[in-house]
């Protein structure tokens, strides 16, 4: 009896002192909840150590036990922490072949967009070099990337496939206007230019201040008698609706065998050439400069004519020169600065 009395006494005693403990923490949980903004991220380690506690504990005493999160969060974090163990979707194996890889899908695609082939043309193209791919297979990356079968892909006529294919046979012009200072003040020059699309080479045709009819015609005379070999192999012209290119101006090009193509109204973006050629010399050039006469604008305009043609490189033709004068074994000694006007374009070469 004596010991039966001791080990009440001694329970009873620690029951006590986990009840206070367990009020002692449920203070500071609430309390420190009342100074939390936001929501809480609990870490996986967290949530798998409340699951595994939970289950023992029966649903008054879980309601009671739970102050940071609610007990029905604990239970779904324990049906979680079930399925988990028995997940074996990582190892399971899916039906059918795997798909081919993404540089064959990528050579596929390729084949698609630049030759308007079908599925069969394109499966005994991968068989000549190497690679044995179903016909299905084929149609299946195509469906997927958006590409419709040949005949309707044949049937593309974008602005954008016509100048891929004719790139080398067509020219394009525009003008360009620079306001220049002469004794009358500001004066406006137009200056036509001429720019050919596989090579990115710029003909300056002419600078005036007056374009009228009879100073077209001599232009395209010009171009199409003593600058022949700029046109060398041309077959269209690309210029817009402007009243300058006259029936005259187009008919002297026709009978060169230059077909002119004049593009929509409000349609700048369909001479993209042109246009950025037009911001190069500005930005590169005539804005940076206070021209006084025609003189200096000449000069100028001429200066960075040279130097598109000959000194800078052209990121659309990976960094190359347009007309390289330089010896293709100039690899070694000094480097030297060619500058042009007064240092505003730089060419380094050795």
């Amino acid at each position: 009896m004596l010991w039966a009395k001791l080990l009440t006494r001694l329970s009873q005693t620690v029951n006590e002192e986990l009840l206070t403990q367990n009020e002692l923490l449920k203070a500071q949980v609430l309390e420190l909840q009342q100074h939390q903004q936001g929501r809480i991220r609990y870490t996986e380690f967290f949530k798998r150590h409340m699951a595994r506690l939970a289950k023992g504990l029966s649903n008054a005493a879980l309601e009671a036990a739970c102050l940071v999160v609610r007990p029905s969060t604990v239970l779904r974090w324990h049906r979680e922490l079930i399925a988990k163990k028995f997940d074996g979707s990582k190892n399971r194996s899916y039906p059918g072949r795997p798909r081919i890889g993404s540089a064959m899908e990528s050579l596929i695609i390729e084949m698609a967009e630049d030759n308007r082939w079908g599925a069969l043309r394109i499966q005994g193209a991968l068989k000549h070099i190497g690679h044995t791919v179903s016909h299905q297979t084929v149609l299946n990356v195509l469906k997927r990337h958006g590409l419709h079968p040949s005949p309707y892909r044949i049937a593309d006529d974008s602005w954008a496939k016509f100048l891929k294919v004719h790139l080398a046979v067509t020219v394009a012009t525009d003008f360009l206007t620079q306001e220049v200072i002469t004794a009358k003040g500001y004066v406006t020059y137009y200056i036509l230019f001429f720019i050919r699309l596989d090579t990115r080479r710029v003909h300056v045709a002419g600078i005036t201040q007056y374009p009228n009819q009879n100073w077209m015609l001599q232009v395209a005379r010009n171009l199409t008698g003593v600058d022949e070999a700029f046109l060398d192999e041309s077959r269209y012209l690309i210029c817009d609706r402007d009243t300058k290119y006259t029936r005259q101006f187009r008919r002297l090009f026709r009978e060169h065998g230059i077909k002119t193509i004049r593009l929509p109204p409000y349609s700048p973006n369909l001479n993209a050439y042109a246009e950025r050629w037009v911001r190069s010399i500005k930005e590169d050039c005539l804005n940076h400069l206070v021209l006084l006469g025609e003189g200096s604008l000449r000069h100028a305009v001429s200066e960075y004519v040279e130097f598109y043609n000959h000194e800078r490189s052209h990121q659309g033709q990976e960094n190359e020169l347009v007309v390289s004068q330089l010896s293709e074994t100039a690899t070694k000694g000094p480097v030297k600065v060619k500058s042009r006007p007064g240092g505003l374009l730089n060419f380094y070469h050795r």
